[in-house]
């Protein structure tokens, strides 16, 4: 568990509230620190612009996970400051490699387990 202050939340913008369900910042949070902790890439990497393999399986891991778990694509885009087509790529390819890829179904595993 994570005591004080969430290193994460410096980073994560303040994006207008949508007429559908937007979640909370907090929500978002957990997501982005929980796959930062399992891939050891820091939460200002997962939210930056670099293309190194290593961050965007992190961010490509966290957009799959909040997919998942109800997020409106929209939301994640607002998040990561990236177009639709580019999240929606992301998510196929967890999806692909979760059919082929041993290593992403682990890390799909114990996020899911440590998630609500």
């Amino acid at each position: 568990n994570h005591e004080g202050p969430c290193c994460v939340c410096v980073f994560l913008p303040h994006f207008p509230q949508s007429k559908r369900f937007s979640p909370p910042r907090e929500e978002m949070q957990n997501f982005i620190v929980a796959v930062a902790r399992l891939t050891k890439i820091a939460p200002a990497v997962m939210l930056g612009r670099t293309r190194q393999r290593h961050a965007t399986y992190a961010r490509h891991l966290a957009w799959w996970l909040m997919n998942d778990k109800g997020y409106m694509q929209a939301d994640l885009c607002r998040l990561f400051n990236r177009d639709h087509s580019t999240v929606f790529a992301g998510i196929k390819r967890i999806e692909l490699e979760l059919t082929t890829r041993e290593e992403t179904q682990a890390d799909v595993a114990a996020l899911r387990s440590e998630l609500p």
